[in-house]
């Protein structure tokens, strides 16, 4: 799982630089198993053959460059429309620095350091509107109206997931924030304390990719166990504090969830084996996935973002074999389809996405290539979404 297999990568990258692509792309996971959490088989989709990536004309156009290049870092739409880029890793060092992008100049300038190094990390838009950004066990607090840094509390539990810093995180209706690391943890910005939350549901050991707020305010995640083997889900109910199971589910491995307008989630697993990802909608209402087969292509390690007509953007990741990928695709909401969305204009994998105030979004850094040695790149382009009726 990301969590752990990625920021163990980036610590291996910064000190020799190179690493076997078998640990990287596939993350020595062996051949997938659809088990949910219950532990009751259920059927497995039959791989589909998977098409050429797309070449039709690009939505997509270059915008200036970040300070350095930038891995598993964090992109944080603020209240006044810039975005505030922190952390990861530039592949020699984990990075304390951020910068700002302006979207009227469309350039980056810097901005303060983290109290903490992190080479990789979440960050959360408060409703104060400060951004937590949280990781290696600890969190800093970035306040646009000074541009600086402060740190803020230290996490509970110091296991896999918090050093990671890649474990998922939710900002709740009441103002906090659930971290679900190797334990469910709380931010509480009146204090700036963490405390543990309540235990899992599910006994195995689960390794969650994402974490995301529902209509009624409780939150899903969707994860796999360590190993990737068993497929999991749980929500979190903020009112009682307490998880409980939902599901079951098919998929397994590295997933992306985005809300969709009509409450319902899209959830879309990245394979690493012979077919394109999988994809599923998740129904509150019945706590159950339907599966909607799969995408155009590979997204391992991409980013999803929904856009201003409902509509879920999927940019980057890694295609069957370890290249990295340039191409995008739409998800339809009316339809339950997927479309090509052009390339963009460099590859890219564990990159951003930020939807902006003008509906554009801006794609963020990444590895341009991945294979031995990996190549970091700190540009940047924007993704305008064609006009309505084109």
């Amino acid at each position: 799982m990301k969590g752990i297999a990625e920021a163990t990568f980036l610590r291996q990258f910064a000190i020799v630089g190179t690493v076997s692509l078998v640990f990287l792309a596939g993350c020595s996971v062996p051949a997938k198993v659809y088990l949910p959490a219950n532990n009751t088989p259920v059927s497995t989709p039959t791989p589909t053959p998977s098409p050429a990536p797309a070449t039709s004309p690009s939505n997509f156009a270059a915008v200036g460059s970040m300070s350095t290049p930038r891995v598993n870092h964090s992109a944080t739409l603020l209240p006044n429309g810039k975005v505030l880029i922190a952390g990861g890793s530039n592949g020699s060092q984990d990075l304390g620095s951020a910068e700002l992008y302006d979207p009227t100049t469309k350039t980056f300038t810097a901005t303060g350091d983290m109290a903490t190094v992190r080479g990789s990390n979440t960050a959360t838009l408060l409703l104060n509107g400060k951004v937590l950004i949280m990781g290696a066990g600890s969190a800093d607090l970035y306040d646009p109206s000074t541009g600086t840094f402060a740190a803020t509390g230290s996490m509970q539990i110091a296991g896999a997931g918090a050093t990671a810093g890649v474990a998922p995180v939710a900002l709740l209706a009441n103002g906090k924030v659930l971290y679900a690391g190797v334990n469910a943890e709380l931010y509480d910005p009146a204090t700036g304390t963490f405390a543990l939350a309540g235990p899992y549901a599910d006994t195995l050991a689960m390794s969650w990719d994402t974490a995301t707020v529902l209509a009624d305010g409780r939150v899903l995640l969707t994860g796999a166990s360590y190993g990737g083997l068993v497929a999991g889900a749980e929500l979190f109910d903020p009112k009682s504090g307490a998880f409980s199971l939902t599901g079951p589910r098919n998929m397994v491995e590295l997933d992306t969830a985005t809300l969709l307008t009509n409450g319902t989630v899209l959830v879309v697993t990245a394979s690493f084996d012979v077919s394109p990802d999988e994809a599923a909608v998740y129904d509150p209402v019945s706590g159950t996935f339907t599966d909607i087969g799969n995408t155009i292509g590979y997204h391992g390690y991409s980013a999803a973002v929904r856009l201003t007509d409902g509509t879920v953007l999927i940019v980057g990741g890694e295609w069957f074999g370890g290249t990295v990928n340039t191409l995008a695709e739409l998800y339809l909401p009316s339809t339950r389809t997927f479309q090509s969305a052009g390339n963009m204009a460099v590859g890219r994998r564990m990159n951003t996405a930020t939807l902006l105030q003008d509906g554009t979004v801006l794609i963020t850094g990444g590895f341009a290539v991945w294979v031995t040695p990996p190549q970091m790149t700190a540009s940047a382009e924007i993704y305008t979404p064609p006009s309505p009726g084109m």
